[in-house]
């Protein structure tokens, strides 16, 4: 095929281009795949580390919560012991009018019993 169709020549020249195209086009797939696998990696890792935060951000809270709670607590009970009334005290002087009362009717019931 020394003379070769200048058209057959002008397709295999065109069909060399498409194939280099299609090994080019391929190629950059294939990057595009790596990029996109170390894209969703990045991604994940970054979804792991908002969930930390996030995690961290609610067990500060609730810790928060317990101290206020506590302080809370802590702040009722010494307003408790500040307002509580005062412990009744014994009075002598009136246990010894009851006592004198009760000397009084013994005398009484043993005068009326004579």
């Amino acid at each position: 095929m020394n003379d070769a169709d200048p058209e057959f020549l002008a397709l295999e020249a065109e069909l060399k281009k498409v194939q280099q195209a299609k090994a080019l086009a391929l190629g950059q797939i294939e990057a595009l795949k790596v990029e996109q696998r170390a894209l969703e990696a990045k991604l994940e890792m970054e979804r792991q580390s908002q969930r930390r935060r996030d995690e961290l951000r609610e067990r500060q809270l609730r810790l928060a919560q317990e101290i206020d709670a506590q302080k809370k607590a802590a702040n009722e009970a010494q307003v408790a012991l500040l307002h509580r009334p005062e412990p009744q005290l014994f009075d002598p002087s009136r246990a010894v009018a009851v006592n004198e009362a009760n000397d009084v009717d013994e005398l009484e019931a043993y005068l009326l019993n004579m």
